[in-house]
């Protein structure tokens, strides 16, 4: 986020480390937070990438442009300063368990710092695979008012399917709550 307001900072939330980075200006305003994608999750199928850190952080990008009073990005764990973490020694994390409930546990403790009041409502945007956990997020949080994905995998079956890659068994999904919200990308 480029602005002279702009601040970043590190959190250890469920064993690994999220880097995020804010705008805020007036907190009385609802929160925008993006949300980055799989980044650089495999070199190539079957080879898991040593640094899931995106080449290309698109979500940071997007939260860049976004003029609303408040702005914040989260990294995914383990992408950027997540090697600070025992948990990101396992690629499992950002490869087949990069949508398990720990993932979403540590970027719903990420959020809740984030907000600047307990009722301060939230905007959510995710991009690619950030796109599956914004989903997730606003159908199980009753603070988000908005979703918004860029290209996400809002059926994450279907899509490892089309793409013979491994299942993700433990994966929470966003087809799972289809039944109790209705999404829209």
């Amino acid at each position: 986020l480029s602005s002279s307001s702009a601040a970043s900072d590190v959190y250890k939330r469920q064993g690994f480390t999220l880097t995020a980075a804010t705008r805020i200006s007036d907190t009385s305003q609802p929160l925008h937070i993006y949300i980055e994608g799989d980044g650089r999750a495999y070199i190539n199928r079957g080879h898991p990438s040593p640094n899931p850190t995106p080449f290309n952080p698109v979500a940071l990008q997007l939260a860049a442009q976004n003029t609303s009073a408040n702005v914040a990005y989260l990294s995914r764990p383990c992408q950027y300063s997540g090697f600070t973490s025992p948990a990101c020694s396992d690629n499992r994390w950002w490869t087949i368990n990069r949508y398990n409930q720990p993932i979403v546990d540590s970027l719903n403790e990420a959020i809740d710092t984030l907000k600047l009041s307990p009722t301060q409502p939230i905007y959510i945007y995710g991009y690619s695979g950030g796109g599956t956990l914004a989903a997730v997020l606003a159908a199980t949080r009753p603070d988000v008012m908005h979703l918004t994905t860029f290209a996400g995998n809002l059926d994450v079956d279907a899509f490892n399917k089309h793409h013979g890659v491994t299942p993700m068994q433990k994966a929470v999904k966003p087809t799972g709550y289809i039944n109790s919200c209705l999404l829209y990308t």
